[in-house]
């Protein structure tokens, strides 16, 4: 009914559903991808707001890998009003804003009874808005890789620019050992997943 639309996926497991729409659908990977780092980063937006205590509104931060226990927060390239927050706050606080922000949904989850709401649906409405505007942002999402970060047929939430098109463009970045060994954790997890999906006969 809607041949030229695009798909954003906000369903748990979260890049492996991305996954599953993309190989359902057939589509381009830029039309298809998930909602995840709009959420992480903006818990771990909290987070920093709660251990630094100023630069509301303008706090930037990333998240990237799975949308899981896996996910890597990046404080070392996140920022407070432009200045670096390891220029601001010692490793023990950076240490402890990566810990909460893993473990935010659960605590949610601890006090609702149930999965958060507002977080994710502001966080759709952001890409939303991104998509229909062209507004060619930055954002981590769950995307398809084709060689990108040396991974191939997998889903991983990593920095995109979302435009019309949606994904835009994927943005590589340019890791240390520790921080790809560490993404690797991330996209095997994701790949557990998809492998045990393709074993069952799911996408035959």
């Amino acid at each position: 009914h809607s041949p030229n639309a695009i798909i954003l996926c906000v369903s748990n497991p979260l890049d492996v559903m991305t996954y599953v729409v993309h190989q359902l659908t057939g589509w381009d990977r830029n039309r298809v991808l998930g909602m995840a780092g709009a959420l992480d980063g903006a818990r771990m937006i909290y987070q920093i707001q709660q251990k630094v205590g100023f630069g509301y509104g303008r706090t930037r931060a990333l998240v990237i890998g799975d949308h899981g226990q896996n996910m890597i927060p990046y404080p070392e390239i996140s920022a407070v009003g432009g200045v670096p927050l390891n220029q601001i706050i010692g490793q023990s606080d950076m240490e402890e804003i990566k810990q909460k922000t893993r473990d935010g949904g659960a605590e949610i989850v601890s006090h609702l009874k149930t999965s958060g709401y507002y977080a994710p649906g502001r966080s759709v409405a952001v890409m939303v808005e991104a998509i229909l505007d062209d507004a060619q942002i930055v954002m981590p999402s769950s995307v398809v890789l084709d060689g990108e970060y040396g991974y191939k047929d997998v889903t991983l939430g990593v920095p995109v620019v979302l435009g019309a098109n949606g994904v835009e463009k994927i943005i590589e970045l340019k890791l240390d050992d520790e921080m790809k060994a560490k993404l690797d954790v991330s996209m095997n997890s994701i790949k557990e997943g998809i492998d045990i999906l393709r074993d069952e006969g799911f996408f035959s």
